[in-house]
């Protein structure tokens, strides 16, 4: 290669000697510049991803502080009517509390074994429930509108003398909360209409009561054990 060179004219070489440089700039312009162009495509592409990360959160907490000031109440009648864990001694109390409120005899209730799902789990309650017709009905209709949310399965009726026995079986409901949460950057979404409605619907749901247990009254005996 060398000796070719040699052989070539002067003028030649001269210009070779002189476009060398020139040549090795270009090639090298050529490598920086690719290379700099990629690190310039991957930072805009990784702004673009920040951009979109920071409107999702920016939605987000949006709707989360719309959500934060739903009224207490609904979230609690929520749980109420799709509670967590199996809701057999609320439903039983709900039972006893709207016959009582219509004038129903209740008796012979029975609580099944829980049936538990992945998505929604339900126990069997049966019970005897005694009364005038239009009791009966409005304790049926009650017990439509009350927390936890049940249907009825089977119901036979009998009647004498203008009273009805009616021997009831219904499934009342409850589901696991999510066993995990979304990713911060995931979107959230808002309440849809059907949705507010549903929430509104069973906030109006009769809610259970409990009866707080107080404590006796009289002097505390400092020395239970006779020290």
């Amino acid at each position: 290669m060398k000796k070719s060179f040699d052989n070539l004219p002067e003028s030649y070489k001269e210009t070779i000697k002189v476009s060398l440089p020139f040549i090795i700039i270009v090639l090298l312009f050529v490598l920086v510049g690719k290379f700099g162009i990629s690190q310039v495509v991957a930072l805009r592409n990784q702004i673009i991803k920040a951009e979109k990360s920071e409107k999702t959160l920016t939605e987000k907490l949006n709707i989360l502080k719309t959500l934060s000031q739903t009224p207490t109440q609904y979230i609690n009648a929520v749980s109420a009517a799709l509670p967590s864990s199996s809701p057999t001694i609320s439903a039983i109390s709900q039972l006893k509390l709207i016959a009582a409120n219509n004038s129903i005899n209740l008796s012979e209730i029975k609580a099944g074994t829980p049936t538990e799902d992945a998505k929604l789990s339900f126990v069997n309650i049966s019970f005897l429930a005694v009364g005038t017709r239009e009791n009966i009905m409005n304790f049926m209709k009650n017990l439509e509108n009350s927390a936890p949310i049940s249907r009825i399965d089977k119901i036979r009726i009998s009647e004498s003398g203008g009273i009805e026995s009616v021997n009831i079986s219904m499934k009342t409901y409850w589901a696991d909360l999510p066993k995990t949460i979304p990713t911060v950057t995931q979107p959230v979404t808002d309440l849809n209409a059907s949705e507010k409605q549903l929430m509104l619907t069973v906030s109006a749901y009769l809610q259970p009561t409990f009866s707080a247990i107080l404590p006796s009254s009289g002097e505390v005996n400092t020395a239970p054990f006779g020290q």
